[in-house]
């Protein structure tokens, strides 16, 4: 048992399950799985693709949506990390399921997109991490406070509320609440804020 003034919940893929079952909230959240890959620099050109010499990208074409960030650790250097934006929808039954052959279809359509456009990468990545985002259906995010209990906040990705000066949960966004904000929220944690 815990107790607190409040609670800021950031449940990720359970976070729709649990505001159901915890308030009687049914936010349109699903959870999807994106695998990530980290793809190889060629000898002599792995300085191109670290954080002070490549930007971030994002691509939206024919082949899809991607997005990269450049290497940031020391178990990175020497690689990219690209991902396909979007993947296939979870049953909470395959949350737990980190099986990287699910992402087969994701990492083909990225290698498809690197040896496209991008030189001085190899097209067989060395790492892949299968990943999950919680997302709502219009990829916005949801941080406001549950109405019935305002000492509970929730964070979490989009939000499925049709007027964009409104969350799902409340009439305004000034209150602190969020969901759907696993994976493709920790992206964009800058754009946030505070």
């Amino acid at each position: 048992r815990f107790d607190a003034d409040a609670c800021i919940v950031c449940a990720g893929p359970w976070a729709g399950e649990l505001l159901r079952h915890a308030t009687g909230l049914n936010v349109a959240l699903q959870p999807t799985q994106n695998t990530v890959a980290y793809w190889p620099a060629e000898a002599g050109h792995e300085a191109a693709f670290e954080a002070d010499n490549f930007p971030v990208l994002i691509s939206d074409c024919e082949l899809g949506a991607f997005y990269s960030i450049p290497s940031a650790s020391e178990d990175e250097k020497g690689t990219w990390k690209f991902d396909r934006h979007g993947g296939p929808a979870l049953a909470a039954d395959e949350l737990s399921d980190k099986d990287p052959a699910r992402g087969a279809a994701e990492v083909a359509e990225s290698a498809a997109w690197i040896g496209r456009h991008v030189r001085w990468v190899g097209t067989e990545p060395v790492s892949v991490e299968p990943g999950v985002y919680t997302m709502t259906r219009d990829e916005d995010f949801i941080i406001d406070q549950i109405p019935t209990r305002p000492k509970i906040a929730v964070v979490s990705t989009p939000c499925p509320c049709p007027q964009p000066s409104r969350s799902a949960l409340s009439p305004c966004m000034c209150r602190a609440q969020g969901a759907g904000f696993s994976g493709h929220g920790f992206k964009l944690a800058p754009v946030v804020g505070r």
